[in-house]
């Protein structure tokens, strides 16, 4: 038995909100939650490449003293990225999920650690998306899959994976789901119709998750910094020998 702990977050990449301007309270609610968790494996999206450096990278050489590994995907205009990173990383493989959209995995204490960060309200495309992810992962017994599903868990792409037997860690540990977006300082960006949807729901809606299949759940959380999106964390029990 092994112990592996991972989080996601994805970081915000918007004209309004520079990254530039948050990536030292981002790396260090990063910094934070690998004191107290000492993260295996990080996955991190809307990652950009900016003036003053590429974000993933000064992330990754923050807390781990590497690169990590990112691939440039969705709005590459925008020098958007997707990736891992962790303290012992040595390879991560990008999937093509098709729609301009790429997964990135690894491998961690012997489970295979993916991130995704499907399509924006595009529901074909984001079902699209889950079954290229889905298929890949079909073969690995252990396995978590996290990152931003861009829907409710009730939508096609979240009951994909439910239906492929993984679980939330938030449903393994009888959690109540948070909102994971927005958060109060990003409020502001939603568009009418989304402000109206959020109010109809509560406030916000829960888009982001860790799920796990064949690995047992000790802990999970989650934790805000300046994203519009709040940050998930989970702490793990694997079967890989240590």
């Amino acid at each position: 038995m092994a112990e592996l702990s991972v989080a996601s977050w994805n970081i915000l990449l918007d004209g309004n909100y520079p990254q530039e301007e948050r990536i030292d309270d981002i790396i260090g609610t990063l910094k934070e939650v690998h004191r107290i968790h000492a993260l295996g494996a990080l996955g991190i999206m809307e990652v950009q490449e900016t003036l003053l450096g590429h974000s993933g990278q000064m992330i990754a050489q923050a807390l781990f003293g590497n690169d990590g590994a990112w691939q440039l995907h969705s709005r590459k205009k925008r020098k958007e990225h997707i990736g891992l990173a962790g303290p012992e990383i040595e390879e991560v493989e990008f999937v093509e999920l098709g729609h301009s959209k790429y997964a990135a995995l690894t491998q961690a204490e012997g489970v295979t650690v993916a991130t995704v960060h499907l399509r924006k309200k595009r529901g074909q495309e984001q079902v699209e998306q889950m079954d290229a992810l889905l298929e890949r992962l079909e073969e690995e017994s252990q396995v978590v899959l996290m990152g931003d599903f861009n829907g409710i868990k009730l939508q096609r792409p979240r009951q994909k994976i439910w239906r492929q037997n993984y679980r939330s860690v938030f449903t393994e540990l009888s959690m109540k789901r948070q909102y994971t977006v927005p958060t109060p300082e990003f409020k502001g960006m939603l568009t009418r119709p989304e402000r109206v949807g959020a109010f109809v729901l509560g406030g916000g809606v829960n888009v982001d998750d860790i799920y796990v299949r064949g690995v047992d759940v000790i802990g999970a959380g989650y934790f805000k910094g300046r994203s519009d999106h709040l940050g998930v964390w989970a702490d793990l029990e694997t079967k890989a020998a240590v």
